[in-house]
């Protein structure tokens, strides 16, 4: 496959996760027992593994296949201006207000400095429940960035190590009932 019908499929790809993201938030909340039907189930659990995979893809082309030469120094910095100084803005500015209504709101909030920073790391505790996948993303980033870069002639072990990670972090989270990011 030559490489513009993979990035014309990548496209593809993009445009179904993102209607699939807008059905999922939009049926959230859709009353009675729709959320035990198949369908619905189906693309909830589709979703998010779709744009990882996605990412991944781009992320392997960049830093792979066009032999991605940046330190790793400067990949943080680069990434972290994209993803986590947006996340900290939104964060810092969205904490004061949620906290000053939280008597109107159906999980109240603190206004105190633990409270501040589980809103910061904790998943169950974000002021924007919306943004969760920066810091994950970031993490993710930079954990395949060095894995990259130190298994660069040995990928699939790389990438074999990472899917047992993945699966054993899964059950883990799942037992432990894991808020952290």
């Amino acid at each position: 496959m030559a490489q513009s019908k993979r990035i014309r499929f990548i496209s593809f790809l993009q445009i179904l996760g993102v209607i699939l993201v807008i059905l999922g938030h939009s049926l959230h909340e859709y009353p009675g027992d729709f959320h035990q039907f198949w369908f619905y189930r189906m693309f909830q659990t589709v979703r998010m593994p779709l744009f990882v995979f996605i990412s991944g893809y781009l992320f392997m082309i960049s830093m792979v296949k066009r032999e991605y030469n940046v330190s790793l120094v400067d990949f943080i910095k680069n990434k972290a201006q994209r993803l986590l100084v947006p996340y900290f803005v939104l964060t810092i500015l969205t904490f004061v207000p949620r906290a000053l209504m939280s008597e109107y709101a159906d999980e109240p909030v603190k206004m105190d400095i633990n409270s501040f920073i589980s809103s910061i790391f904790f998943s169950d505790k974000l002021t924007i429940v919306f943004l969760w996948f920066l810091p994950v993303v970031f993490v993710l980033l930079c954990v395949s960035f060095i894995g990259i870069k130190l298994f660069k002639n040995r990928l699939s072990l790389f990438f074999l190590i990472g899917g047992i990670l993945s699966i054993a972090g899964y059950f883990c989270v799942n037992q432990w009932e894991w808020t952290f990011m």
